[in-house]
């Protein structure tokens, strides 16, 4: 087996060649230092942007590097001393440029308007639109300072991180075998698999159980950092941290209720999945076997060569030019495939957005590691389109559709293992692992995004909220989300515990509203092949040239009619009838 990894030569050729790019930041440094006072001047502005995006490419370039490097070899010692001297010219710089936002806030609607007339400033115009909403958010430059310098005392996530690392112990399980079995979060993934019943369900409840000996303290921590967002927007006279999260990231609160209204509507389609598991499982179905699936993938082999063959495959409905967007990425050495020692486990995809993109695998011969391939090589493609066609200051797209095409890959390969399928049997599995894949990332998400709203909401009200109140309010969810066929266990109130995107305010949603998007997108692809060259020209290459609800919009995907969550469900619909069919 050849070994694929990346070449990250391309980024920082030698030690000398970081040392020389770190004194360049220096200089620019310098030189944007020096236009504190003169942002108000157009020339001045025009050449600060200018000045700014190169010190950007050069600190990013920088810093990518760092990262991959780290990502390879997490005991390197000279690659850890680079990285900290970045986060410490970082820190410093954020302290140095406080200047800007202040500067800005004084920017009068007419200079703004100037500015957007100006063509030279094409590039930049989504920001400048931002500044004049940005502007009610900035504060004096002492005020700035305090909030800078409070921000260092919002450990919450890092408290949660510790107690769940350190302090959570969990009661060993005595396994149908009459082996030992201590469960963690580290092995949970292998738990939910077990194929013994009992087995699943007492060591998901000795799980649980460990959270609940900490439901006080973990319940304190997570109410503070909700009080602490909470503060932290109002102080900037956002209305609360819900509307600074959907403001920020230029979302309606429409989309935000859509979603949950259009998944309570589609719930039934969901109970039918339950009941017919529920029939064929001899009239048993609980919360711990959700992740069993009823009919199983076949042991196939699928090394990295095969692996990426049926991904270009799977894909092929994206046009040729698409597929040569992949070559290049292994041509490129773009990819590391193989896990080894050093490397850290997981994948992802990252860019520096001058188009060097690079994915990190950790393939080991299973289908889940193809599906893994899919969906890294759709994020490195939708950077592909969007750093050949906008320009630099428009490239990076937003966090909210940056699950859409990831998605979309994964579907179109699990549509094509469905489909070319030797057995009805395997055809089954693949169409259950797609509901499955709705059930993990629209009904979960959408469910944990009603409970975040719900606790935010009560706390910015000033509603009194006890660790009782979350874990009762959280099983209440649990029941509704999975009906009345699924059995559902009490140690489950507490299972919010143990969800660390809580304490990353509002961002669970974005995974429903990707993968409904996706669902939508591939029903389109299907239906009209014509639909392809606008995916392409006017959602993969659109960078961050509109917010991200109007480039939904502009392919179809209009999130804010409520019509539109029904129409990604009867892709869904499809699903389940297969399913019980089957």
């Amino acid at each position: 087996m050849k070994d694929i990894r990346w070449d990250t030569s391309v980024l920082v050729a030698s030690d000398d060649d970081f040392e020389k790019g770190f004194e360049n930041l220096e200089i620019m440094k310098k030189k944007l230092v020096s236009f504190e006072g003169r942002l108000a001047n157009k020339e001045d502005f025009k050449q600060f942007l200018k000045t700014n995006e190169e010190f950007e490419k050069e600190f990013v370039r920088l810093s990518l590097f760092v990262s991959l490097e780290k990502s390879t070899d997490i005991e390197n010692a000279k690659i850890l001393a680079k990285r900290q001297k970045l986060a410490f010219f970082g820190e410093q710089l954020s302290k140095d440029m406080a200047f800007v936002s202040i500067e800005q806030k004084a920017f009068s609607g007419a200079y703004i308007k100037e500015l957007l007339k100006d063509a030279e400033l094409a590039p930049y115009h989504r920001s400048i639109e931002k500044i004049e909403q940005a502007k009610k958010h900035i504060l004096k430059k002492n005020e700035e300072i305090l909030l800078s310098g409070a921000a260092y005392v919002d450990q919450y996530e890092s408290i949660y991180r510790a107690l769940i690392t350190n302090e959570i112990k969990f009661e060993e399980v005595i396994l149908a075998s009459g082996k030992k079995f201590l469960v963690s979060e580290s092995n949970y993934g292998k738990v939910r698999l077990f194929e013994n019943e009992q087995d699943r369900k007492n060591c998901t409840l000795a799980l649980l159980k460990g959270y609940a000996r900490h439901n006080l303290s973990i319940a304190t921590n997570y109410l503070a950092s909700v009080k602490s967002d909470d503060f932290f927007a109002t102080s900037r006279n956002y209305e609360s941290a819900f509307a600074r999260a959907l403001e920020d990231e230029e979302v309606s609160k429409k989309v935000y209720e859509n979603l949950i209204a259009g998944v309570h509507h589609n719930l039934d389609t969901f109970y039918d999945y339950t009941k017919s598991r529920k029939k064929r499982n001899n009239g048993k179905l609980a919360i711990t076997d959700m992740g069993i699936s009823m009919f199983k993938l076949p042991k196939i082999k699928y090394d990295f060569d095969k692996s990426f063959e049926i991904v270009k495959r799977a894909v092929l409905p994206l046009g040729e030019d698409y597929l040569k967007g992949l070559d290049l990425m292994v041509e490129n050495k773009r990819i590391d495939a193989f896990p080894r020692k050093g490397k850290r486990s997981g994948a992802y995809e990252t860019t520096d957005q001058m188009g060097h993109i690079f994915v990190m695998l950790n393939h080991v011969d299973e289908f889940s590691s193809m599906e893994t391939m899919a969906h890294e090589l759709g994020h490195a493609m939708h950077s592909f389109y969007s750093e050949n066609t906008q320009p630099y200051p428009l490239r990076g797209y937003e966090i909210f559709v940056a699950e859409v095409a990831s998605t979309v890959n994964e579907l179109l390969l699990l549509e094509h293992m469905a489909k070319t399928a030797k057995k009805e049997t395997e055809r089954l599995a693949y169409v259950e692992k797609m509901i499955q894949m709705a059930q993990q990332t629209i009904f979960r998400q959408t469910m944990f995004a009603e409970f975040e709203e719900w606790v935010h909401e009560n706390i910015h009200k000033g509603v009194p909220i006890t660790y009782l109140d979350l874990n009762k309010k959280y099983l209440q969810l649990v029941e509704l989300y999975f009906g009345k066929s699924v059995k559902i266990f009490p140690e489950f109130q507490y299972e919010w515990s143990r969800i660390p995107h809580f304490y990353s305010s509002f961002y669970v949603y974005k995974y429903a509203t990707g993968m409904l998007s996706a669902m939508l997108i591939v029903k389109k692809i299907k239906e009209n092949p014509n639909f392809v060259l606008e995916y392409k020209q006017k959602f993969l290459s659109a960078g961050c040239s509109k917010d991200p609800v109007s480039i939904l919009k502009d392919i179809g995907v209009d999130l804010e009619r409520p019509e539109t969550i029904d129409e990604a469900f009867e892709l869904f619909g499809n699903w389940v009838k297969e399913f019980k069919r089957g």
